[in-house]
């Protein structure tokens, strides 16, 4: 038998661990072939169950994923449906600062809100002050019939998005209101196309609010909500929206756009 030289041994060895690297190569390649189709199908999948996106549930993080919404205007998000309870209806976003038809209309797809079925506090014995008559307002404690009408008064031009607007009903203060909290809810009224009817949209008394509460209507910016206040304090109470226009920024189309917020 011939023995194998050393040249041809060292050969034979390089040959063996040239084979060894490919093969842990090949393994090595397939293996991360895998792991890349994986993530990539991960993802897709993690995309396709983020959208829609309930807004009524969505934290900071989901909601800037929105198109047109950064982290600014996610915050205030989060804020208006804190002050709302949850958002009812997908044109309550028109509520928020910054968010405008054209956003809205970006975001329409990607957005929804899950039915559940149940009132904003989720307790059906609760009283809706928003839709409750004299005699179901009288029910609740510290309720009586002249309080009763002054709810219904005040509701027949400012449909309540909050508990704490209850304070700006003469007669009732803060210990009234403390008894009342976990007694009344708050619903907000639609037509059969679910948009918010018009005669039950909030309304901002433009001569009692501030400056951040002018903010909130639709249409009004921080530069135009500072003019408001300014020719308050130089002219005293604005009448109607004729007078409106007379501060510079306020025309015809902006009328048209607050028209449905404000009262006098």
């Amino acid at each position: 038998m011939k023995k194998i030289t050393l040249r041809e041994a060292r050969f034979v060895g390089v040959i063996l661990f040239s084979l060894i690297i490919a093969i842990v190569l090949v393994n090595s390649l397939d293996s991360l072939n895998q792991k890349s189709e994986t993530v990539l199908k991960n993802n897709s999948e993690d995309n396709e169950q983020i959208f829609p996106i309930d807004i009524n549930e969505a934290d900071l993080k989901t909601l800037i994923q929105l198109p047109g919404i950064g982290e600014s205007k996610a915050n205030l998000i989060l804020k208006k449906r804190e002050e709302l309870g949850k958002f009812s209806n997908l044109d309550e976003l028109l509520l928020v600062k910054g968010i405008g038809e054209s956003t809205l209309s970006k975001m329409k797809d990607l957005i929804c809100i899950e039915e559940t079925g149940q009132s904003t506090f989720k307790d059906e014995n609760l009283i809706n002050i928003n839709t409750a008559s004299s005699e179901e307002l009288q029910s609740l404690p510290g309720i009586g019939e002249v309080k009763a009408q002054s709810i219904l008064n005040y509701r027949k031009n400012h449909e309540f998005t909050k508990p704490e607007e209850l304070l700006e009903v003469n007669g009732i203060g803060e210990k009234t209101l403390e008894n009342l909290k976990n007694k009344i809810c708050i619903s907000r009224t639609y037509d059969s196309s679910g948009t918010v009817k018009k005669d039950y949209i909030p309304k901002i008394n433009i001569n009692k609010c501030s400056v951040e509460e002018l903010r909130e209507i639709p249409g009004i910016d921080g530069i135009l909500s500072d003019r408001i206040v300014k020719y308050r304090e130089i002219f005293g109470k604005i009448h109607d929206e004729e007078e409106l226009k007379n501060i510079n920024g306020i025309d015809n189309a902006t009328i048209q756009k607050i028209h449905d917020y404000i009262i006098f």
